[in-house]
């Protein structure tokens, strides 16, 4: 069996966190990095498949007055770099709960198997790459009690290659389901199969 663990990305981690002992956001950032690429080591040898980086704040900032400038970003991208070193194959970097669009560039330049976006916050008309990695629709909503149709989600999947060129789409929640009851997360997990077997056959 395969497993895969989702941890806080190092830039999410250090912008909700609550800074009393670094002297600047870099230093912090960076020491996240350096505990989580150690952190995903340890899964790996434990026999974890998959390492899931979680990196809302790339995309969601609502407690900001201004948007990440190129500085950031760039401090943001160079953390990811350092956890993934060595096993880029084995890490997804996955963005939710905001529009994935101004950054889906520098997200697929990132050394990881896979990049994962919020169809939910992301406007297809807005994206337009092209890239040997898979690509993870968040294509069920983690914040919605109601389930989707199966069908639905198929074709907004055959959609979306029409705007990002790639040669695996994996379909997913677009964040964690376990803010859901447990029966509602098992039948959305459930429309999720159904839904790829759609999209395999068509």
């Amino acid at each position: 069996m395969k497993w895969k663990v989702s941890i806080p990305g190092p830039y999410t981690f250090s912008e909700l966190s609550e800074n009393k002992h670094y002297r600047n956001k870099p230093d912090l950032l960076l020491d996240l990095a350096r505990a989580e690429r150690e952190i995903a080591r340890r899964l790996f040898d434990a026999g974890v498949s998959l390492v899931q980086i979680s990196e809302p704040c790339l995309v969601y900032q609502p407690y900001r007055e201004s948007p990440l400038d190129g500085s950031e970003l760039d401090l943001a991208f160079d953390g990811i770099r350092y956890v993934t070193e060595g096993r880029p194959d084995r890490f997804l970097v996955h963005t939710f709960f905001g529009d994935a669009s101004p950054v889906i560039e520098s997200l697929l330049a990132l050394p990881v198997g896979a990049v994962g976006i919020d169809l939910y916050e992301t406007e297809l008309s807005g994206l337009h790459a092209q890239t040997s990695k898979d690509i993870v629709l968040g294509i069920v909503d983690s914040r919605e009690s109601n389930v989707e149709d199966s069908h639905w989600i198929a074709e907004t999947a055959l959609r979306s290659k029409n705007h990002i060129k790639t040669p695996k789409v994996i379909l997913a929640p677009n964040s964690d389901l376990k803010f859901l009851p447990r029966q509602i997360a098992d039948r959305k997990v459930s429309t999720l199969a159904k839904a790829a077997s759609l999209l395999e056959a068509s």
